[in-house]
């Protein structure tokens, strides 16, 4: 499958508030973040969990949400760069 494909019909999309809590429960803040940028990134980086060999998330959606946080810490416009390239 396509990544594409993949993204719109397989990834979870993430709500504010599962955001919200995920962040609270791991303690970290994300007010200078994006919402829409940490939701797109969250949706992209389920990408980690594709392969069951590979699976680098194994259901811990706090990885996800940390994984997006690290691009993000390195260029706030990194999802939407990748966007453009990937779709």
């Amino acid at each position: 499958m396509k990544f594409k494909e993949w993204l719109l019909n397989e990834a979870k999309a993430f709500s504010t508030s599962e955001i919200k809590d995920l962040a609270d429960k791991i303690k970290v803040d994300i007010s200078k973040f994006d919402i829409q940028a940490i939701k797109d990134g969250m949706s992209v980086e389920q990408e980690h969990m594709q392969s069951k060999k590979l699976d680098v998330i194994q259901g811990d959606e706090s990885k996800i949400l940390k994984i997006a946080l690290a691009h993000l810490e390195e260029d706030k416009n990194y999802y939407k760069k990748l966007k453009k390239i990937e779709l």
